[in-house]
């Protein structure tokens, strides 16, 4: 059960709670634009320090229902009574420990957040599990038993999840709030690379499918090395496409704040040529031009860019 709870639940519950702060909006104050400027990058380290404020409520709210739900898988309980126990315990615990926050009328956005973080857990689980466990010939029960199975078949669940959670957190944590299609679909570029990325991939699939599913080339292998072998293959795609827009997403998020704080010294620039042309410090004032002009070059360059990709 301790094994189950570490290497099965304890990741699950984590998406779910995560997730459900976040619809929340929980994580609204890691913004990099409120804070102190101190290197020109797309992300801060004030992330990890919002995240260590409430990571005792988030490790009680995660380690709560990994506990009750093992608890009542082991004496055999339903599995629609485990599920729901699982959502009280997180929406009643993320009540109860952010009460300050949510007022009591607040109680049915909780529960319904909630439910929605249950349902994106649960159709990233039924969207292969079925599968896998086709081409294992095992079922839930057996999947259930098998600590080491239960955690190899969850690999590849766990992957979509984390990068959905990676993408949302690094969304919120951004300087500006850049939209992932627009990024992808307004640059030619992007577009063409995108589609050739997960043309591969699907390729990929379909050629590892036909050889596993029709051609049975792992059939004389044992179940554990049939579902490793599966869950690689599954895992593999993921990975790739979650990188590449995690990266894609990254790169243009740090191009954007490069383009905030030329704006920003340009607004500087003129306030401070003002004040020195009034005071008659007309070489101040040169040297800011100068440097101003330098830093307008360096924006009409990030603008070019933008365009060539986009053309």
């Amino acid at each position: 059960m301790l094994a189950n709870i570490a290497f099965v639940s304890i990741p699950e519950e984590t998406f779910i709670v995560m997730f459900t702060l976040v619809l929340l909006k929980r994580f609204e104050n890691i913004k990099v634009d409120r804070l102190m400027e101190e290197e020109i990058s797309g992300y801060k380290e004030y992330s990890k320090i919002f995240l260590m404020q409430d990571i005792k409520k988030v490790a009680f709210m995660v380690i709560l229902p990994a506990i009750v739900t093992n608890i009542l898988r082991f004496f055999k309980i339903d599995s629609s009574i485990i599920l729901l126990s699982c959502y009280f315990c997180v929406a009643l615990s993320l009540l109860f420990l952010y009460r300050s926050h949510f007022k009591t009328r607040s109680a049915l956005k909780v529960f319904l957040c909630t439910a929605c973080s249950l349902l994106i857990f649960m159709l990233i689980e039924f969207s292969y599990v079925p599968l896998l466990l086709s081409i294992a010939g095992k079922s839930v029960a057996d999947l259930n038993n098998d600590i080491w199975l239960n955690f190899l078949c969850s690999l590849p669940e766990r992957a979509v999840e984390y990068s959905l959670l990676a993408y949302v957190l690094m969304k919120k944590a951004s300087f500006s709030q850049l939209r992932l299609a627009n990024i992808i679909f307004n640059n030619r570029f992007m577009t063409v690379s995108f589609c050739l990325f997960i043309g591969i991939n699907f390729f990929f699939l379909l050629i590892m499918g036909k050889i596993i599913i029709f051609d049975q080339a792992l059939s004389s292998l044992g179940i554990f090395n049939q579902v490793f072998i599966v869950v690689l293959i599954m895992i593999f795609p993921i990975f790739n496409i979650a990188a590449f827009i995690l990266i894609i997403y990254h790169i243009f998020n740090k191009e954007e704040h490069v383009r905030y704080k030329i704006q920003e010294n340009i607004e500087s620039y003129v306030y401070d040529i003002k004040i020195f042309t009034e005071n008659g410090k007309y070489s101040k004032a040169n040297e800011l031009i100068n440097e101003m002009e330098a830093d307008i070059l360096k924006l009409y360059d990030i603008s070019k860019n933008c365009i060539k990709e986009g053309t």
